[in-house]
């Protein structure tokens, strides 16, 4: 797993805990404050996710994943070499 997805992951799950920075619905069950704050948390990762992978792939931090290279370009480069 990405480290840097899973600490984010982990912070957004943390801060969006009923009561740690927000509660809302006020004066509501424990289980509506739950569920609001579990839409909540998956409308923020859907949002943020695919900018964090992209901004995981452009430093590396993948884990056990190989960058695809392209052939023909390796091919130019090959050819200028020499």
């Amino acid at each position: 797993m990405n480290l840097v997805i899973f600490v984010v992951l982990v912070a957004l799950f943390v801060a969006l805990t009923p009561g740690v920075l927000v509660y809302l619905p006020p004066k509501q069950s424990k289980l509506v404050t739950s569920l609001t704050h579990g839409v909540i948390f998956a409308v923020i990762w859907t949002i943020i996710h695919k900018p964090l992978m992209h901004l995981s792939r452009n430093f590396h931090f993948m884990e056990g994943l190989e960058t695809k290279t392209d052939p023909k370009k390796d091919s130019k480069d090959s050819a200028k070499k020499h």
